[in-house]
């Protein structure tokens, strides 16, 4: 298997969460400047009151889990950076893309036994693209195989073989 190709390398990629993170600050300023608007210009106390409401709940939403992803990709990171990964080198068996409710794909697979999933939304860090990867592809995936990360060893590393 000469001709490999890397696919996804953590160190190369962010997998979004940079920009998700990024996007998710900005939207709390948006919000911000809006509240600040709406809170100064009207004195109706209800608007007040709702416009306030609106403002804590997207704040509520959005800085932490902007943060929390951020923190998961770089723990990711800084676990490859410091070699404490697995790797597998073989044929993908049993690849399959789920459906959920019409709103996201899962991929499922494996390699020499070793079982892998990934969402197409999921901020996990690690590779999510849906549509690359097939039955009988020859790869080689560096992985975190801790089980208290979301999805089924993240894929940290990945190159293709043909």
């Amino acid at each position: 298997m000469n001709n490999c190709k890397i696919i996804y390398s953590i160190l190369e990629n962010s997998g979004g969460l940079i920009s998700s993170t990024l996007s998710g600050v900005v939207f709390s300023i948006i919000f911000i400047g809006i509240y600040l608007v709406i809170f100064f210009i009207t004195d109706d106390f209800l608007k007040r009151v709702f416009s306030s409401f609106m403002i804590a709940w997207c704040l509520y939403l959005t800085i932490p889990s902007s943060f929390y992803s951020a923190s998961k990709y770089l723990s990711l990171r800084s676990l490859y950076i410091n070699q404490d990964y697995q790797e597998v080198v073989g044929k993908i068996k049993k690849f399959e893309t789920k459906n959920i409710y019409n709103s996201y794909r899962v991929n499922t697979f494996e390699v020499n036994n070793i079982k892998f999933s990934y969402s197409d939304i999921a901020t996990t860090g690690g590779y999510n693209k849906i549509g690359l990867l097939k039955n009988n592809l020859y790869i080689k995936i560096r992985y975190i195989s801790k089980e208290e990360i979301d999805l089924k060893n993240p894929i940290l590393y990945l190159e293709v073989c043909s």
